[in-house]
């Protein structure tokens, strides 16, 4: 199973966007390759206030996590569109490479996170606030 990141729901104007370079549509959506950014403006907080997650491959039958770490977190089964769809951005933005949040959740991430983050970086401990760790059953988000 294979698990990507299709929306990210950020509390942020469509015009904060433009001015930064970014081809944004009427409804408030913005396509960065495979990746829709949904802005729905200052009142629903403060940066990434949510995602949705796209499994391809296996359809195991698992219920998904309506968070992963104190993210909202929806899910949508099957790929995402691809990326010949997106109109180019005045800022030259083809796609989204990564993406790093600060969950609100202050739990310890479990062993096995916390291993796979010490392997990438030597000086990464346990109680590291960015640790990636999640609840889903993959363990990661690509």
């Amino acid at each position: 199973m294979t698990v990507t990141i299709a929306e990210l729901h950020v509390a942020d104007t469509p015009e904060v966007w433009r001015a930064a370079g970014f081809a944004v549509a009427d409804g408030g959506t913005c396509r960065i390759g495979s990746v829709t950014v949904r802005l729905l403006g200052p009142d629903a907080g403060r940066g990434v206030v949510g995602w949705t997650l796209s499994c391809r491959g296996a359809n195991d039958g698992q219920q998904r996590p309506a968070d992963v770490d104190g993210v909202p977190t929806t899910w949508v089964e099957g790929a995402v569109p691809p990326a010949g769809e997106v109109p180019p951005h005045p800022n030259g933005a083809q796609y989204v490479d990564h993406v790093v949040l600060l969950s609100p959740t202050s739990r310890e991430p479990s062993p096995r996170c916390a291993r796979r983050a010490s392997s990438r970086a030597a000086s990464v401990t346990a109680s590291s606030a960015d640790v990636p760790c999640g609840r889903c059953s993959t363990g990661s988000a690509r």
